[in-house]
């Protein structure tokens, strides 16, 4: 496996390696939602969750777009295939 290969794999598992952005994921896994809506879900405040969000959408794992004022963030179809496949074989 070349460097930058296992670098990825590295960051991708260290990404999903945080109790609180496996959280965001999983509310993200049902419906779009803003930072707020997501920190009342999870009971964090909204700055600690825009934090984690900045690491899954650096990592590709989340997007957003902008609604007005509020940006949301969703999971896209290829994600939720990622988390249903690491789920189910416990990877």
């Amino acid at each position: 496996m070349s460097g930058l290969l296992s670098y990825q794999f590295v960051e991708f598992y260290k990404t999903l390696s945080h109790p609180i952005r496996l959280g965001i994921l999983d509310v993200l896994f049902e419906s779009a939602k803003s930072v707020n809506e997501l920190g009342r879900q999870l009971n964090k405040c909204q700055s600690n969750v825009s934090q984690h969000l900045q690491v899954l959408r650096k990592n590709n794992l989340a997007s957003s777009n902008k609604s007005g004022k509020r940006r949301i963030y969703r999971l896209d179809d290829e994600n939720k295939a990622l988390i249903i496949y690491l789920g189910k074989y416990k990877i």
